[in-house]
């Protein structure tokens, strides 16, 4: 007989892992030339979940501020490349992660008021 499922969210220390890697993709994924609304939209995806799962709103700004470094920086040094070799893959990447967002959403609770 099969057991049941438990379904148990992701951590918070799961879900900011999860922007830490993020960052970087979209950040590349940026500067490789995928569309503004794609890397915007998945940017809001990510702070949505960072804002669910942080305890309170300093929590809230850091991890945003941290967010928003790791893109940035991701930015930076794609655009400092000396070639693009790596745009093929990573517009491949940012394509999964696009995939793989909502279902983290749909794995954390709402936001307790």
């Amino acid at each position: 007989m099969l057991a049941p499922l438990l379904v148990v969210a992701p951590s918070r220390a799961d879900v900011w892992d999860y922007a830490r890697s993020a960052g970087p993709i979209i950040g590349q994924a940026k500067a490789c030339g995928a569309a503004p609304a794609r890397t915007d939209h998945a940017s809001d995806q990510v702070r949505e979940l960072l804002d669910l799962t942080a305890p309170n709103a300093d929590e809230r700004r850091k991890v945003g501020e941290m967010f928003d470094f790791l893109v940035n920086t991701a930015v930076t040094m794609q655009n400092q490349a000396p070639n693009r070799d790596d745009c093929p893959e990573a517009l491949v990447t940012f394509a999964d992660l696009e995939r793989r967002l909502p279902l983290w959403r749909e794995m954390l609770p709402p936001r307790k008021p």
